[in-house]
């Protein structure tokens, strides 16, 4: 144990004097003097250390109060009151160069109309050693102990057990920007690590520490853990798998559809309910464009529809993206120009004269709905749309003794190749 001790003495003094002070033991002592005399008052502080008190009252500049006969280090202190009053000077002892004798020189703005004043000695006790126990590390967290969770379009999380409340569980971990990739620091030219922790809560023996991200592929992050009143533990390095990955389509799943003046389509069988299926195609501008459909709740498909694939043939990219897991990777499927509506056979054409310009045409087409033409030339003579019944009559007029063409076009495709029929007039 340090030990400090103080002792007051005080003496009384006037201004132009000078007054010496010799060691007395352990008591307060008075000396009076008379102008350009000194008074000696004795004072001590211990058998070792005899002391000498010198006060100079100077008029016009500051006075002084010097101590000698203490050891180096001792802290000497002036009061104007012997209990509860005011330090107007302070020193230490202090060597004396080359060796001369150790002393405080305490310097005094001015005592004023001041006789007396009390002056206390603090020494500090001989300095003992005392060992006492280092701070404690943490113990680091068992890798058994530490999952990761590498979530898909959630935050990850890592999560200690075998914790103790108030325990706090800290994961460095690779910081990463918006497109997932890591933050360099441009001063090490190294990726920046990030920190994020959580606290072991009442009647819990374990902590979750959530992450914004991971990243997509496989890593590794550090764990450490503090426990109450000590340092931090040696951090454990814990890898982590990549997130995982869902199983792309088979090409023989995928079905596209090149329509002509309709919205295209790109089938995809063979999925489970939930499954997002991702088209990207050559957008109308050049640029490439995506377009999604879900699987919906019972189904085992979806279909994506797309405003316009191109009258040409090409080819698109497909992805799957199922529940927890990442999208798959890319399956390319090529697909065919847009196609005519399959030509009609002349068996199913019946064309009737009725007058050297008049005539009737009756027409079956496979498809309810079909746009069925009458051309002669380049004109068009008329134009028909089939109903449920799948057949038609159709009155044409202006004709001339000739051929005459017939096209059908079917929903999604384009107008047919024309058959080929020739119109006599009939006989006068």
């Amino acid at each position: 144990m340090l030990k400090k001790r103080k002792t007051t003495f005080f003496a009384s003094l006037f201004l132009g004097t000078a007054l010496t002070f010799t060691p007395l033991s352990f008591v307060q002592a008075e000396g009076e003097s008379t102008p350009g005399s000194n008074v000696a008052l004795d004072v001590s502080w211990s058998a070792a250390a005899q002391a000498k008190v010198t006060i100079v009252n100077n008029a016009g500049k500051p006075s002084t109060v010097t101590v000698t006969g203490l050891p180096v280090g001792a802290l000497v202190e002036v009061y104007d009151q012997p209990s509860g009053g005011k330090v107007i000077g302070k020193g230490t002892v202090k060597q004396g160069p080359k060796d001369t004798e150790a002393k405080a020189v305490i310097s005094i703005r001015d005592f004023g109309d001041k006789v007396k004043v009390y002056i206390s000695v603090t020494m500090e006790s001989t300095i003992v050693p005392i060992d006492f126990a280092a701070k404690q590390q943490s113990k680091t967290p068992v890798d058994g102990d530490v999952t990761v969770t590498n979530k898909v379009r959630a935050g990850d999380t890592v999560e200690v057990k075998n914790l103790t409340v108030g325990d706090t569980v800290k994961v460095y971990y690779i910081k990463l920007n918006s497109k997932l990739e890591p933050v360099i620091d441009p001063k090490t030219n190294k990726p920046l690590i990030a920190t994020a922790t959580a606290k072991v809560a009442k009647d819990k023996t374990s902590a979750t520490v959530s992450i914004s991200q991971l990243g997509e592929s496989g890593g590794t992050v550090q764990v450490s853990v503090t426990s109450d009143g000590k340092l931090e533990s040696v951090k454990l390095d814990k890898s982590f798998e990549e997130e995982k990955q869902s199983n792309p389509p088979a090409v023989d799943k995928i079905t596209v559809h090149n329509y002509a003046k309709m919205a295209d389509t790109v089938e995809v069988t063979g999925l489970t309910e939930g499954d997002t299926v991702k088209v990207y195609y050559k957008g109308s501008t050049g640029k490439e464009a995506t377009a999604t459909a879900t699987v919906a709740r019972g189904k085992t498909s979806a279909i994506v529809n797309i405003a316009q694939l191109g009258t040409g043939d090409g080819s698109v990219d497909v992805t799957v993206t199922s529940k927890d897991k990442r999208e798959s990777v890319k399956i390319n499927k090529t697909f065919e120009a847009e196609e005519k509506t399959k030509q009609l056979d002349a068996s199913v054409l019946e064309l009737t004269p009725k007058s050297a310009t008049e005539g009737s045409l009756k027409v079956s087409v496979p498809t309810q709905g079909d746009t069925v033409k009458v051309y002669q030339g380049d004109k068009l003579l008329a134009t028909t749309t089939v109903g449920s019944t799948k057949t038609a009559t159709i009155g044409l007029r202006n004709l001339v003794e000739g051929e005459l063409g017939v096209t059908v076009t079917s929903k999604g495709y384009l107008e047919s190749d024309r058959t080929t029929l020739t119109f006599t007039p009939p006989s006068k």
